[in-house]
């Protein structure tokens, strides 16, 4: 769209993607940003250990990728060398499959990103915070410090994010072999045992690895959302196919010298337990595990700050063809760069950092994963709809191997709808839902492709596939709210047999009810003697890996010392395990004001304070 003029032929406004300004981009700049696009570093990530078991984590980050991540790069290298246009994945959908599934794809993802991009910036404070203690205005302040300054760079244009993604990506990577290198040279234990989480099997287990591999292997596509902003375009393709195997690497090497040098795979976490600053500070040389803070903080400015850049682009491409707001396809005058759209992204940042958001991540990882499925379908449909469209880049093996290479991508895509729980599932289908009901209103409002919202309508085509989303979007639901009906009848039924056989006799129970955060069942029993102690138990379950019930005491008050803790959960669990065969749940926790902790597993039995404090010290 051509800019509009004044009387002496000058631009007065700037506005479109032909307004914006170009630069010139090193290939080790690209790769830089597709990296952390893609991947960022690998901290943040630890649980994958602790869900998976040691020996699978590593397996599913060298495996996962040939199903996932390879077919995404492959389709973005050859789209984006074919169709080398700012928005990137959405102008390929535009082509593939037209305006209604154009504005679904950039709508699903543009939303998604504005949110799980405050997601970084939050994670990015903490561990700050881990090294600097904040109250919670001084928390805000530097939040919003954060968000501003990258906002800045960002409105100066892709050459500054590139350069500064770039330098903070080289810093991570070191960061990350300095870390593997320290730990294969301490190599003490075998890095594969245990193959499988404890009381997991290879199928359960895998269930759980694809959901957490799928948000680890994404994002090959996020660079073409900026190509009309390079001047050499073309060497996002080579990028993204060189990103690739860095990134597998970046995410396997750190797991495998974790665990040879320090192990403990049971409690990898990001936030409590082992995780790579612990294990770091292990290694006994000073300043180490602050440089592997320092390392773990980059990562997540670096994801900021890159998808600040592609991810408000969504809304500018389309609001460039009439298809959203035509104020946030302005570009600034000075720099070149879609600052309306940096900007909003930084408004709905700013505001989300404050607040607990964690419906709105539910709602909008199946958004994420519906325009992924969206994008692979106008993958294969470019490929008969034109095609003699020049393809500097081509997967090789022709169509039938393209369809090939997608089959998996695409079931992984759907399983993910069904394995994350009730919530993202019936949450995610609604957040879905919001594309077609949008898009009514967008269209009637400013008429789409079309540019004249006078005449603009709905064609028949696109009619149909709104009706074949919208039943796609009513089965999946049915199924959702069936799991709900039938997960709720098993857990009532399962939680009143653990209290009719045990507990009735010392606690009064309540109904069983559904926690949406939690996506799982939980019925509280108080403790007659004392109401002040109640137990929850909860039910958890999936599809994929069954179900667990277990139990959480928090114990009122705060104990001065182990030894009182101790025996204050010795008078809880002794009502629990009263069996002949120990406790009768899979597991309980047990915590209290002061931090002191207590985990018992099914089958345990302990015959005195003591012995649970000697467990507590081990």
């Amino acid at each position: 769209m051509s800019n509009d003029a004044g009387a002496n032929g000058a631009p007065t406004i700037q506005i479109g993607v032909d307004s914006l300004k170009k630069h010139k981009m090193s290939l080790v700049v690209v790769i830089g940003m597709i990296f952390s696009m893609a991947c960022g570093g690998p901290y943040g990530a630890e649980n994958v250990v602790s869900t998976l078991g040691a020996g699978l984590a590593v397996a599913m980050l060298l495996i996962f990728p040939f199903f996932w991540s390879i077919p995404q790069g492959l389709i973005a290298a050859e789209l984006g060398s074919a169709i080398p246009e700012e928005g990137g994945s959405i102008i390929w959908v535009k082509r593939g499959l037209g305006e209604f599934w154009c504005y679904q794809h950039a709508w699903w993802r543009t939303v998604s990103g504005y949110v799980d991009n405050t997601l970084y910036i939050i994670l990015s404070t903490g561990y700050l915070g881990a090294l600097i203690p904040f109250t919670d205005l001084q928390l805000y302040l530097v939040q919003a410090g954060l968000i501003i300054f990258f906002t800045i760079i960002n409105i100066r244009g892709i050459s500054d994010v590139g350069k500064l993604t770039t330098a903070i990506s080289i810093f991570v990577i070191f960061t990350v072999l300095a870390f593997a290198a320290l730990g294969f040279a301490n190599y003490n234990q075998n890095p594969f045992i245990p193959f499988f989480a404890e009381g997991q099997g290879a199928f359960s287990s895998i269930g759980l690895a694809v959901a957490i591999c799928v948000w680890l292997y994404s994002g090959y596509e996020s660079m073409s959302q900026m190509a009309e902003e390079m001047e050499n375009p073309q060497i996002i393709p080579k990028a993204v196919l060189l990103s690739i195997p860095l990134i597998i690497v970046v995410y396997t090497l750190p797991v495998m010298a974790g665990m040879a040098f320090y192990g403990d795979w049971a409690n990898w976490s990001p936030d409590t337990g082992v995780n790579y600053v612990t294990i770091a500070a292990e290694f006994g040389i000073p300043g180490f595990a602050l440089l592997i803070t320092c390392g773990a903080l980059a990562c997540n400015l670096g994801l900021y700050n890159s998808y600040l850049a592609s991810g408000s682009r969504g809304f500018f491409v389309i609001a460039d063809d009439n298809l959203f707001p035509k104020v946030l396809c302005k570009v600034n005058k000075k720099y070149g760069t879609p600052h309306i759209a940096i900007l909003s992204m930084t408004v709905v940042n700013l505001v989300l950092v404050r607040f607990g958001f964690a419906t709105l991540v539910v709602v909008d990882v199946i958004m994420f994963v519906a325009s992924y499925l969206v994008w692979f379908v106008a993958a294969v449909t470019l490929r008969y709809k034109e095609p003699d469209l020049p393809r500097p880049f081509t997967i090789p093996g022709g169509n039938k191997f393209l369809i090939l290479i997608l089959i998996c991508p695409t079931i992984i895509g759907f399983s993910t709808f069904f394995i994350n729980g009730l919530n993202y599932m019936i949450g995610g289908i609604l957040g879905v839902l919001t594309g077609p009901v949008t898009y009514i209103l967008i269209k009637m409002k400013y008429g789409g492709l079309d540019g004249n919202k006078k005449i603009s309508k709905i064609v028949k085509l696109d009619k149909i596939s709104m009706a074949a989303l919208s039943l796609a979007a009513v089965i999946v639901l049915v199924v959702g709210m069936n799991m709900y009906v039938t997960s709720k009848a098993a857990a009532q039924e399962e939680i009143a047999d653990i209290y009719d056989s045990y507990y009735s006799q010392h606690f009064d129970m309540d109904d069983v009810v559904y926690s949406i955060p939690d996506d799982s069942f939980v019925s509280y029993l108080t403790l007659k003697s004392d109401e002040d102690v109640v137990v929850e138990i909860w039910r958890y379950s999936n599809f994929l890996w069954g179900y667990e019930i277990s139990g959480y005491v928090w114990l009122p008050g705060e104990y001065d010392d182990e030894a009182s803790f101790a025996a204050a959960v010795f008078d809880v669990l002794r009502l629990l395990d009263n069996t002949e065969w120990g406790l009768p749940l899979d597991y309980v926790e047990f915590e209290d004001e002061a931090g002191n902790y207590f985990y018992s597993e099914y089958g345990e039995m302990y015959f005195s304070a003591r012995q649970i404090l000697e467990a507590m010290e081990i």
